[in-house]
Protein backbone atom coordinates (compact mmCIF):
# COMPACT_ATOMS: atom_id res chain seq x y z
CA UNK A 1 0.00 0.00 0.00
CA UNK A 2 2.96 2.64 0.62
CA UNK A 3 4.61 1.58 -2.41
CA UNK A 4 1.36 2.14 -3.99
CA UNK A 5 1.08 5.49 -3.02
CA UNK A 6 4.39 6.43 -3.43
CA UNK A 7 4.41 5.24 -6.69
CA UNK A 8 1.57 8.02 -7.27
CA UNK A 9 3.86 10.30 -5.82
CA UNK A 10 6.32 9.98 -8.18
CA UNK A 11 4.24 10.11 -10.84
CA UNK A 12 2.06 13.24 -10.01
CA UNK A 13 6.25 14.86 -9.61
CA UNK A 14 6.81 13.78 -12.85
CA UNK A 15 3.99 15.23 -14.54
CA UNK A 16 4.67 18.75 -12.46
CA UNK A 17 7.89 19.05 -13.81
CA UNK A 18 6.53 18.25 -17.31
CA UNK A 19 3.97 21.13 -16.94
CA UNK A 20 6.74 23.34 -15.41
CA UNK A 21 8.92 23.12 -18.07
CA UNK A 22 6.01 23.66 -20.35
CA UNK A 23 5.39 26.29 -18.43
CA UNK A 24 8.98 28.17 -18.82
CA UNK A 25 8.93 27.41 -22.68
CA UNK A 26 5.63 29.21 -22.98
CA UNK A 27 7.68 32.12 -20.96
CA UNK A 28 10.30 32.08 -23.02
CA UNK A 29 8.03 32.32 -26.27
CA UNK A 30 5.63 35.02 -25.41
CA UNK A 31 8.37 37.20 -23.14
CA UNK A 32 10.33 38.67 -26.62
CA UNK A 33 6.55 39.98 -28.02
CA UNK A 34 6.56 41.59 -24.71
CA UNK A 35 9.71 43.47 -24.50
CA UNK A 36 9.90 43.85 -28.24
CA UNK A 37 13.56 42.29 -28.09
CA UNK A 38 14.94 38.63 -28.85
CA UNK A 39 15.03 36.86 -25.81
CA UNK A 40 17.47 34.75 -26.97
CA UNK A 41 19.38 37.15 -28.77
CA UNK A 42 19.50 39.34 -25.63
CA UNK A 43 20.78 36.46 -23.49
CA UNK A 44 23.57 35.52 -26.55
CA UNK A 45 24.95 38.97 -26.18
CA UNK A 46 24.74 39.55 -22.49
CA UNK A 47 26.16 36.36 -21.23
CA UNK A 48 28.28 34.86 -24.19
CA UNK A 49 31.54 36.17 -24.69
CA UNK A 50 34.16 35.55 -27.25
CA UNK A 51 35.99 32.88 -26.15
CA UNK A 52 38.92 34.44 -29.08
CA UNK A 53 39.14 37.42 -30.74
CA UNK A 54 37.06 37.68 -33.47
CA UNK A 55 38.49 37.55 -37.25
CA UNK A 56 40.53 39.80 -38.96
CA UNK A 57 38.64 42.30 -40.79
CA UNK A 58 39.14 42.62 -45.01
CA UNK A 59 37.71 45.72 -45.79
CA UNK A 60 36.03 48.82 -43.88
CA UNK A 61 33.21 48.73 -42.13
CA UNK A 62 33.41 45.18 -41.41
CA UNK A 63 33.94 45.48 -37.70
CA UNK A 64 34.46 48.79 -35.50
CA UNK A 65 35.96 48.59 -31.68
CA UNK A 66 34.72 50.36 -29.31
CA UNK A 67 36.06 51.41 -25.52
CA UNK A 68 35.53 53.98 -23.02
CA UNK A 69 38.81 55.77 -21.64
CA UNK A 70 39.09 57.70 -18.51
CA UNK A 71 40.47 61.15 -17.84
CA UNK A 72 40.12 63.83 -15.26
CA UNK A 73 39.46 67.66 -15.76
CA UNK A 74 41.29 70.22 -14.70
CA UNK A 75 39.51 71.06 -11.53
CA UNK A 76 39.48 66.79 -10.59
CA UNK A 77 36.28 66.30 -12.28
CA UNK A 78 36.11 62.82 -13.96
CA UNK A 79 35.63 62.56 -17.38
CA UNK A 80 35.15 59.89 -20.15
CA UNK A 81 36.21 59.26 -23.50
CA UNK A 82 34.70 56.93 -26.03
CA UNK A 83 37.11 55.89 -28.75
CA UNK A 84 35.78 53.77 -32.04
CA UNK A 85 38.18 52.32 -34.68
CA UNK A 86 38.04 50.55 -37.77
CA UNK A 87 39.80 47.66 -37.09
CA UNK A 88 40.67 47.27 -40.88
CA UNK A 89 41.90 50.84 -41.98
CA UNK A 90 42.65 51.59 -38.18
CA UNK A 91 41.26 55.26 -38.56
CA UNK A 92 39.67 56.68 -35.28
CA UNK A 93 36.19 57.32 -36.41
CA UNK A 94 35.16 59.23 -33.63
CA UNK A 95 36.32 60.51 -30.02
CA UNK A 96 33.34 61.79 -28.37
CA UNK A 97 34.13 63.31 -24.50
CA UNK A 98 31.67 63.93 -21.57
CA UNK A 99 31.77 63.80 -18.41
CA UNK A 100 28.48 60.96 -18.28
CA UNK A 101 27.88 58.88 -21.73
CA UNK A 102 24.99 56.88 -21.05
CA UNK A 103 23.85 54.05 -23.85
CA UNK A 104 21.63 56.60 -25.41
CA UNK A 105 24.32 58.44 -26.37
CA UNK A 106 26.23 55.60 -27.65
CA UNK A 107 23.75 55.04 -29.87
CA UNK A 108 23.03 58.21 -31.53
CA UNK A 109 27.19 59.03 -32.01
CA UNK A 110 27.25 55.68 -34.02
CA UNK A 111 24.04 56.62 -35.92
CA UNK A 112 26.03 59.48 -36.31
CA UNK A 113 29.16 57.67 -37.67
CA UNK A 114 27.30 55.53 -39.51
CA UNK A 115 25.55 58.43 -41.47
CA UNK A 116 29.01 59.92 -43.19
CA UNK A 117 30.35 56.23 -43.92
CA UNK A 118 27.97 53.46 -43.35
CA UNK A 119 27.13 50.97 -40.79
CA UNK A 120 29.62 48.54 -39.62
CA UNK A 121 28.73 44.50 -40.02
CA UNK A 122 30.48 44.12 -36.19
CA UNK A 123 31.34 45.95 -33.32
CA UNK A 124 33.16 44.48 -30.85
CA UNK A 125 33.32 45.98 -27.26
CA UNK A 126 33.63 44.90 -23.40
CA UNK A 127 30.57 44.24 -21.36
CA UNK A 128 30.36 47.51 -19.91
CA UNK A 129 27.11 48.83 -18.30
CA UNK A 130 26.11 51.41 -21.32
CA UNK A 131 26.85 49.41 -24.04
CA UNK A 132 24.56 46.33 -22.49
CA UNK A 133 22.09 48.90 -21.89
CA UNK A 134 18.28 48.37 -23.27
CA UNK A 135 19.07 51.31 -25.73
CA UNK A 136 22.21 49.40 -27.34
CA UNK A 137 20.45 46.01 -27.90
CA UNK A 138 17.42 47.19 -29.47
CA UNK A 139 19.72 49.85 -31.92
CA UNK A 140 21.59 46.53 -32.65
CA UNK A 141 18.85 44.65 -33.89
CA UNK A 142 17.01 47.27 -35.55
CA UNK A 143 19.98 48.05 -37.29
CA UNK A 144 21.01 44.80 -38.36
CA UNK A 145 24.66 44.93 -36.62
CA UNK A 146 26.46 42.08 -34.87
CA UNK A 147 27.88 42.84 -31.32
CA UNK A 148 30.26 40.70 -30.10
CA UNK A 149 31.31 41.11 -26.41
CA UNK A 150 34.96 39.92 -25.12
CA UNK A 151 35.72 38.09 -21.88
CA UNK A 152 35.85 39.41 -18.59
CA UNK A 153 39.10 40.51 -17.88
CA UNK A 154 40.90 39.94 -21.37
CA UNK A 155 40.82 43.07 -23.12
CA UNK A 156 43.23 41.26 -25.73
CA UNK A 157 40.51 40.05 -27.04
CA UNK A 158 39.65 44.31 -28.23
CA UNK A 159 43.33 44.63 -29.06
CA UNK A 160 42.56 46.79 -32.19
CA UNK A 161 41.32 50.20 -29.88
CA UNK A 162 43.42 48.63 -27.05
CA UNK A 163 46.34 49.68 -28.46
CA UNK A 164 44.70 52.73 -30.03
CA UNK A 165 43.86 54.03 -26.46
CA UNK A 166 47.55 53.52 -25.14
CA UNK A 167 48.60 55.96 -27.82
CA UNK A 168 46.10 58.32 -27.01
CA UNK A 169 46.85 58.26 -23.41
CA UNK A 170 50.68 59.09 -24.19
CA UNK A 171 50.43 61.65 -26.90
CA UNK A 172 46.72 63.62 -26.17
CA UNK A 173 45.68 62.81 -22.61
CA UNK A 174 49.50 62.44 -20.61
CA UNK A 175 49.65 65.95 -22.50
CA UNK A 176 47.43 67.85 -22.01
CA UNK A 177 45.63 69.43 -19.05
CA UNK A 178 41.73 70.11 -19.92
CA UNK A 179 40.51 73.25 -18.20
CA UNK A 180 36.72 72.32 -19.67
CA UNK A 181 34.72 69.92 -21.72
CA UNK A 182 34.63 72.23 -24.31
CA UNK A 183 38.74 72.63 -24.33
CA UNK A 184 39.07 68.76 -24.12
CA UNK A 185 36.94 68.38 -27.02
CA UNK A 186 38.63 71.08 -28.87
CA UNK A 187 41.83 69.55 -28.11
CA UNK A 188 41.07 66.13 -28.69
CA UNK A 189 39.53 66.39 -31.94
CA UNK A 190 42.63 67.90 -33.22
CA UNK A 191 44.78 65.04 -32.21
CA UNK A 192 42.54 62.31 -33.63
CA UNK A 193 42.11 64.30 -37.79
CA UNK A 194 46.43 64.82 -36.98
CA UNK A 195 46.39 61.00 -36.09
CA UNK A 196 44.15 59.83 -39.08
CA UNK A 197 46.05 61.92 -41.25
CA UNK A 198 50.15 62.57 -40.34
CA UNK A 199 50.22 59.39 -38.08
CA UNK A 200 51.86 56.35 -40.16
CA UNK A 201 51.64 53.20 -38.84
CA UNK A 202 53.72 50.00 -39.07
CA UNK A 203 50.81 47.74 -39.03
CA UNK A 204 49.84 49.59 -42.83
CA UNK A 205 52.91 49.52 -44.19
CA UNK A 206 54.32 52.99 -42.81
CA UNK A 207 50.57 54.46 -44.48
CA UNK A 208 48.50 56.50 -42.29
CA UNK A 209 44.76 55.30 -41.56
CA UNK A 210 42.96 58.17 -43.68
CA UNK A 211 45.75 57.15 -46.68
CA UNK A 212 45.40 53.50 -46.01
CA UNK A 213 41.86 53.53 -46.35
CA UNK A 214 42.07 56.30 -49.35
CA UNK A 215 44.28 53.70 -51.57
CA UNK A 216 42.15 50.91 -50.68
CA UNK A 217 39.02 53.02 -52.14
CA UNK A 218 40.75 53.70 -55.13
CA UNK A 219 42.04 50.23 -55.81
CA UNK A 220 38.49 49.00 -55.55
CA UNK A 221 37.32 51.59 -57.82
CA UNK A 222 40.27 50.80 -60.34
CA UNK A 223 39.18 47.07 -60.19
CA UNK A 224 35.53 47.95 -61.00
CA UNK A 225 36.33 49.77 -63.99
CA UNK A 226 38.78 47.44 -65.68
CA UNK A 227 36.31 44.74 -64.95
CA UNK A 228 33.73 46.90 -66.64
CA UNK A 229 36.22 47.44 -69.40
CA UNK A 230 36.81 44.01 -70.21
CA UNK A 231 33.59 43.15 -70.20
CA UNK A 232 32.60 45.45 -72.61
CA UNK A 233 35.68 44.88 -75.06
CA UNK A 234 35.02 41.10 -74.66
CA UNK A 235 30.91 41.11 -75.19
CA UNK A 236 29.22 39.49 -78.55
CA UNK A 237 26.06 40.56 -80.08
CA UNK A 238 24.01 37.99 -82.29
CA UNK A 239 22.51 39.71 -85.50
CA UNK A 240 19.66 38.67 -87.84
CA UNK A 241 20.57 35.92 -89.36
CA UNK A 242 22.97 34.62 -87.07
CA UNK A 243 26.29 37.14 -88.18
CA UNK A 244 28.06 37.36 -85.59
CA UNK A 245 30.06 40.91 -84.82
CA UNK A 246 32.17 42.36 -82.18
CA UNK A 247 30.85 46.06 -80.95
CA UNK A 248 33.69 48.67 -80.89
Amino acid sequence: MTSGVAGLGGKAALEQERDDAAAREAIRALLPMMIGISLLSYLDRTNVALAKPAFLPEAPNRRWSLDFVFDALNGGRRSRVLAVVDDFTRECLALVVDTSLSGLRVERELDRISELRGRPAMIVSDKGTELTSHAILQWQEERGVLWHYIAPGKPQQNGFVESFNGRFRDECLNEHLFRSPAAARRIIEAWRIDYNHTRPLMSLNGLTPAAFATRREQRNTETGFCLSTRIRRGQRHRAPGGIRWRST
